[in-house]
């Protein structure tokens, strides 16, 4: 299922049409100029030719199964090099890093690929001439979860989603019923190109965007200290009524009343919010007694002094 092949000092791959179920081909530091011989692996999932010297992308589109390519460190440079990709609907993951790729339209090849999820393409020319290089691959390439050196979360997605809407809204097709439409790829691309995107905008929809994304992290912070909260509450009482029918002053008190008694002592704690014990019979208290910690159950009067007060 799986062949190494790397450094090998290879010049083609030949003679691997045989393989019907290889799965994973690792042919990376050789001296491979294309892809060409791959022609009968229809089950290939994962092909590794990364330090090669690899000028163009080719004889891969045919794959159904392809979902992992490292072509790092090749010589792929023109458009054209790498044009190959748009028809490759199945790659996941993708590294074409360490080349010498330029033409910013390289963008609109990386868009067109539906499943790509992970995106290596530092260390070329590119990356400099591409404008707002990550919100623009991340705001294009919809499905993308990790880019070059970090992962693409939730949050950035929706902060660059908003930018994206906010510089080129105008751009959105508007819906049937006249309401502002999804802003496409091409649509986000048409304004960068073209100049008509509103940096000011954009920069205030993000802003807002991530607003309203710390509101909802507090909220939600909130609400799990509040069912926390119930939860150490629920808690307490099941303690407490184990220990309040053991009482002979609440011996024929109902089950109800006692699990009142218990939500009204967990809910007004007397200085700690741990119950210590209960008496189980009534328990005489001398003056000058220190009570530390508990919570007392009295018939009569009780008077309670503590630092003088």
């Amino acid at each position: 299922r799986a062949l190494w092949l790397e450094g090998n000092g290879l010049r083609s791959l030949e003679n691997l049409g045989n393989l019907k179920e290889l799965r994973c081909l690792y042919v990376q530091q050789n001296c491979l100029e294309s892809l060409e011989g791959l022609e009968h692996n229809d089950l290939l999932d994962a092909v590794n030719a990364s330090n090669n010297s690899i000028k163009r992308i080719s004889h891969v589109k045919h794959l159904p199964r392809l979902n992992t390519l490292h072509l790092a460190h090749n010589r792929l440079a023109d458009l054209a090099d790498v044009e190959e990709l748009a028809e490759c609907k199945t790659v996941g993951v993708l590294d074409i890093s360490n080349n010498k790729l330029e033409d910013p339209a390289i963008v609109d090849i990386l868009a067109k690929m539906d499943n790509l999820h992970v995106l290596q393409m530092q260390g070329n020319p590119v990356n400099r001439k591409i404008q707002h290089y990550r919100k623009t691959i991340v705001a294009r390439c919809r499905k993308l979860t990790y880019l070059d050196d970090r992962p693409v979360f939730e949050d950035e997605r929706r902060t660059v989603t908003a930018w994206a809407r906010g510089g080129a809204g105008h751009k959105a097709e508007p819906n049937m019923d006249g309401t502002e439409g999804e802003l496409t790829a091409v649509a986000l691309c048409e304004a960068l190109a073209d100049g008509t995107f509103d940096k000011n905008k954009a920069h205030e929809a993000e802003k807002e965007e991530r607003k309203l994304i710390r509101e909802e992290k507090e909220e939600k912070e909130r609400r799990n200290r509040e069912a926390f909260r119930e939860m150490m509450l629920d808690s307490r009482v099941k303690r407490i009524m184990q220990i309040l029918p053991n009482s002979r002053l609440l011996k024929d008190v109902s089950e109800q009343a006692i699990e009142e008694l218990a939500h009204r002592i967990c809910q007004n704690p007397v200085h700690t919010n741990e119950v210590v014990g209960l008496a189980r019979d009534e328990t005489a208290i001398h003056a000058g007694a220190q009570l530390g910690g508990l919570y007392i159950i009295t018939r009569g009067r009780l008077q309670m002094q503590k630092n003088g007060k």
